[in-house]
């Protein structure tokens, strides 16, 4: 899996960053700077965040260390351990000294082997055959504190005057031997060990330095002693262990790099796409290039058309249709959607002013947000617009989506402006209705006009037991509390017969046709007047 990361996924990345980097000079140096600025920041930050690890490695090699002359240790008492037993630990030193000096050859840098009774007295070494010298009583003691039986010591050798390491170690019998080697035995066993960086290193035996490396220069130290054999490690480093270090991982820290780039494009990717498209939407709102289509609503008992939806479509020179489930969204939340409204109302209001004969008796609705209708400025700017156009607002239907829920105060001024709205003659829609959150409450509460039922019923007639009944209760409702209904969706001649006998006349849907243009609309208007005889009125009696 890391072979893969490594050598697929982030060459794959770093290259796409560099393309994305050098392919265009025409972009802004800022862009390029915040990629650079954000690569570098999350690399070092990555990087940083290992300093802590090397200190654990610190750490972990001069623990390494000490485990290394432990075991160097414990392999020569196992090694030399039968010299303490009865065939040769009693043998006279004449014939002992031979058996010491051949094992001394399998201990490599071992100098000398001896063998000591209970009270330290030297009974025999492999250098010499009569030995005059005993143990001191702080070495066996601290053999006999030892769990191991073994411990270290730091001397001066009698016989050469050099300093030496002796090991010794002993049995339950009291029986021991004594190892000799030079000091250079401990810079064999973690000179590999400390090649790491720039580290150097201590090693003290009972408080005495046997092997002193280190300089002034260091950074951090690390002291650990054995719990066995009775020495200390001290270690240190400077700044090429980090280097070092670091450079190790530089890989991690490169894929960091890599990471923080993809999130930082995808998050800037996005935000671009959002600002760039809001940009857009400003632009087409301000040189008024969205442009308005009309739904027919039809009366399909003649085939008449009763009235129209205003609906919004937004085709970007650059970036082609754009869905109105992406923009009206979008100019909801950057606060257009009061432009957005206002020009569809001025269509409408202009399309009625100049076909007055066309829209004698017919009507053109236009969506308002439910933000937008609890605004008194909006509710101003709509009777600035109408305040003495009656022609005209009572060709007007406003349609409000029960898409949240008005709480008490929000439905005390809803009902206050739906009341100013009517007193101009605009008629009031709820849109959608049955999918939102209020239902039967919503309407309940305040006179509205219409009723538009959503295109889920009509999808789901037919397929469920629910469906009709709930249609027929809606009809009940609108012809108690005197409301029009209009369903929307319709796309079939099986929808649209089974609506007809359930009462519901008043159709929008592409079974009579699709939005369309201004000109459009008002040609197929004309085809569809109420007294048309080319109607669906025969196909349905």
């Amino acid at each position: 899996m890391l072979n893969i990361v490594l050598c697929h996924y982030l060459p794959a990345v770093l290259i796409s960053v560099a393309n994305r980097f050098f392919s265009n000079p025409s972009k802004k140096w800022s862009n390029n700077l915040t990629l650079c600025v954000v690569g570098l920041l999350s690399f070092s930050i990555t990087m940083v965040a290992f300093i802590p690890f090397a200190h654990q490695y610190h750490k972990k090699l001069t623990q390494q260390a000490v485990e290394a002359i432990e075991s160097e240790f414990h392999s020569n008492v196992q090694q030399l351990a039968h010299l303490l037993d009865d065939e040769f630990y009693l043998k006279p030193c004449s014939e002992l000294i031979h058996d010491l000096r051949t094992n001394i050859f399998g201990l490599g840098m071992a100098k000398d082997i001896a063998t000591f009774d209970q009270n330290g007295k030297v009974q025999c070494t492999s250098s010499e055959r009569h030995p005059s010298f005993r143990i001191y009583s702080t070495i066996l003691k601290r053999l006999g504190d030892s769990d191991v039986h073994a411990t270290l010591s730091y001397t001066q050798r009698a016989l050469t005057n050099n300093q030496a390491l002796i090991l010794f170690f002993s049995s339950d019998k009291g029986r021991g031997i004594s190892v000799v080697f030079p000091k250079q035995v401990l810079e064999m066993l973690v000179k590999d060990i400390f090649s790491f960086g720039d580290m150097k290193y201590r090693v003290d035996i009972i408080n005495r330095t046997a092997v002193d490396l280190t300089d002034g220069n260091t950074l951090r130290s690390e002291q650990i002693t054995s719990e066995i054999l009775p020495f200390t490690v001290y270690s240190t480093i400077g700044y090429a262990f980090y280097w070092q270090f670091l450079a190790s991982k530089l890989w991690i820290g490169l894929l960091g790099m890599a990471c923080a780039l993809v999130v930082h494009l995808f998050f800037n990717s996005k935000k671009v796409a959002r600002n760039s498209l809001e940009f857009s939407l400003a632009q087409a709102i301000k040189g008024r290039n969205l442009s308005v289509h009309y739904q027919p609503i039809v009366d399909q008992r003649d085939g008449s058309v009763i009235g129209g939806e205003s609906l919004v479509r937004w085709n970007d020179p650059v970036q082609g249709f754009i869905s109105p489930g992406i923009f009206i969204p979008l100019a909801e939340k950057v606060g257009m959607i009061d432009q957005i409204t206002y020009l569809v109302l001025d269509k409408a209001i202009k399309m009625i002013s100049t076909n007055k004969k066309a829209f004698h008796d017919r009507y053109i609705s236009v969506n308002v947000s439910r933000s937008l209708i609890l605004r008194d400025d909006f509710i101003k700017e709509v009777e600035s617009r109408l305040m003495f156009s009656y022609f005209i607002s009572e060709r007007l239907v406003f349609e409000i989506t029960e898409e949240a829920i008005f709480n008490k105060d929000e439905f005390s001024i809803l009902r206050q402006h739906l009341d100013r709205l009517a007193s101009l003659g605009i008629r009031i829609a709820v849109d959608d209705f049955g999918t939102g959150y209020s239902g039967l409450d919503f309407i309940g509460q305040y006179p509205f006009d219409i009723i538009k039922i959503d295109r889920v019923f009509v999808t789901s007639l037919g397929n469920g037991k629910t469906t009709q009944p709930l249609l027929e209760a809606i009809h009940t409702l609108s012809q108690t509390l005197n409301m029009s209904v209009i369903v929307e969706g319709v796309e079939e001649e099986a929808q649209l017969w089974a609506l007809h006998d359930l009462g519901f006349y008043n159709i929008q849907g592409f079974y009579f046709s699709k939005p369309i243009p201004k000109p459009e609309f008002l040609d197929y208007l004309a085809l569809h007047q109420p007294a048309d005889l080319q109607t669906l009125a025969p196909a349905l009696s």
